[in-house]
């Protein structure tokens, strides 16, 4: 062990150093050689160790104390770490502090800004109250403390150049007398406002006056198409005979597309009983019709197409026997619709569905026939049902002069 000691004590420098600075050795009393007292604190610590230590005694002075500084070596780097973080402790107290300090000054940096603006905004309000007491002095001519409108038109008219005219003037005061009392009082007053006020009317104005125009320019496109349509179905060639006779006439044959679409009235004489009578009114004669007469309807409508065909009758009687054939042949389709809804599944759905395909095509076509038949009674061709109404037109050989592009499409009868 003490071998090992004094190998590890030789090899550091550490060592080397306690030993050439130990103090010299000293004769005792027994004759033995004894280092001094140290007067260091390193040289009488590495003496008490040596004196403490049972396994010391007996061993060299420099030996001792290479071990003892080796050993304080040891603990010197954990020493050194506690002072690092202290130290960094306080640089970061001191950034802190520093960084609080920077706050504080941006802070009333600010402070003083805010109050700077606030003083500025009040003295730009001064300036402005003003500047508006003077223009309101300008505007006051009276001195009576309220601007009225013709002082208002004088006033705007010196301050801008601008005529206001007295609608203008008075719309515009209207809109800023806030109290209702008819003048512009000082707190009213505001030259800024009243151009905004100014601009709005005018363009609501300007708005008015187009809508207004582009009514006026519809109206009279519609009245220039009517009076188009008029002369040209005037002037087309043709008996134009609307005498009672043919009026009686061009009402008769409604009675066929009347009796084909009675029986789709029946739903609505069941559903209500109240119409129970004038749907049987009209399909008695129908069903009697087509009992003593087989095929009766078919024959009425050949002979009714026979009749429109001749051009030598008068136009409103060929167009109404055309029209009503018309009528009469676009029935097919609720009757079609009707068959269709029959083989609907669910009885529910079906019974419904057929209703609708009943009642719906019955008030349609009533409705239909009764202003044809009016129109008819009052000497005017009823050409108002859609694509009915075309069609019994091309089917006497005319067609509607096109009124979108202003150019006529006639081909003589």
């Amino acid at each position: 062990m003490v071998l090992s000691l004094a190998r590890a004590g030789s090899s550091s420098r550490a060592s080397a150093f306690v030993a050439a600075s130990a103090p010299p050795l000293t004769p005792t009393k027994s004759g033995a050689l004894a280092p001094g007292r140290a007067s260091t604190r390193g040289s009488t610590t590495g003496a008490s160790c040596a004196s403490s230590s049972p396994a010391a005694k007996g061993l060299p002075a420099a030996l001792v104390m290479s071990v003892a500084f080796a050993a304080m070596r040891r603990r010197a780097p954990r020493r050194g770490a506690r002072s690092t973080r202290s130290w960094a402790r306080l640089q970061d107290a001191e950034d802190t502090a520093k960084m609080y300090k920077e706050v504080t000054a941006l802070e009333l940096q600010a402070s003083s800004l805010r109050a700077r603006a606030v003083e500025l905004e009040a003295e730009q309000a001064k300036q402005d109250r003003l500047r508006r007491q003077a223009l309101f002095n300008e505007f006051d001519t009276d001195g009576s403390g309220g601007v009225d409108a013709q002082e208002l038109q004088r006033g705007w008219k010196e301050l801008t150049g601008t005529f206001l005219d007295e609608r203008a003037a008075t719309r515009l005061l209207e809109a800023h007398d806030m109290d209702g009392n008819g003048v512009l009082e000082f707190e009213e007053f505001d030259v800024k406002r009243f151009q905004a006020t100014l601009d709005r009317l005018w363009a609501e104005d300007e708005a008015a006056e187009l809508a207004a125009c582009q009514a006026e320019k519809e109206r009279e496109e519609k009245l220039e198409a009517e009076k188009r349509l008029k002369e040209y179905y005037e002037s087309l060639p043709g008996n134009n005979d609307t005498g009672l006779l043919t009026r009686v006439g061009s009402a008769l044959p409604y009675i066929l597309p009347l009796l084909d679409v009675s029986r789709f009235g029946v739903p609505l004489g069941i559903l209500f009983p109240v119409l129970l009578p004038v749907v049987d009114l009209l399909y008695v004669p129908y069903a009697l019709l087509d009992i003593k007469i087989p095929f009766g309807t078919l024959i009425i409508f050949f002979a009714m197409q026979a009749v429109a065909a001749n051009k030598e009758l008068p136009a409103l009687l060929r167009f109404n026997f055309l029209q009503a054939l018309q009528l009469d042949i676009a029935i097919f389709i609720p009757t079609l619709l009707r068959a269709l809804s029959e083989s609907v599944p669910g009885e529910d759905l079906s019974g419904w569905l057929w209703v609708v395909c009943s009642v719906v095509p019955f008030l349609i076509v009533t409705g239909f026939v009764t202003y044809s038949v009016l129109n008819s009674f009052c000497g005017i061709a009823p050409r108002g049902i859609p694509f009915i109404s075309e069609a019994a037109e091309r089917a006497m050989g005319v067609q509607r002069p096109d009124i979108q592009t202003n150019n006529e499409k006639d081909t003589p009868p």
